[in-house]
């Protein structure tokens, strides 16, 4: 009976997660890399100012803040296709 149990208390430490439920949540995607998807998709790359304001609103349904722009900006600029 102790085998049992240290088997099923086993599992339920191997299983056991913050939400309670055995399930992990999944991070969303960060905006700055949705926002680059959609420029390399629309062949709009090397992307202009212009460029991500539209695609930031195509996604998000409003304009990007000054900071939004400029998190999206420096994330091009690492794969070097910020015009």
């Amino acid at each position: 009976m102790n085998t049992i149990n240290g088997l099923i208390n086993s599992f339920a430490t191997t299983f056991k997660s913050a939400t309670g439920t055995g399930l992990d949540a999944l991070d969303a995607t960060p905006m700055e890399a949705l926002v680059t998807e959609e420029l390399v998709n629309r062949g709009t790359t090397p992307a202009t100012t212009d460029d991500i304001i539209s695609v930031f609103n195509s996604i998000a349904g409003r304009a990007p803040r000054t900071e939004e722009v400029y998190e999206v900006e420096l994330f091009l600029m690492d794969f070097g296709l910020a015009a």
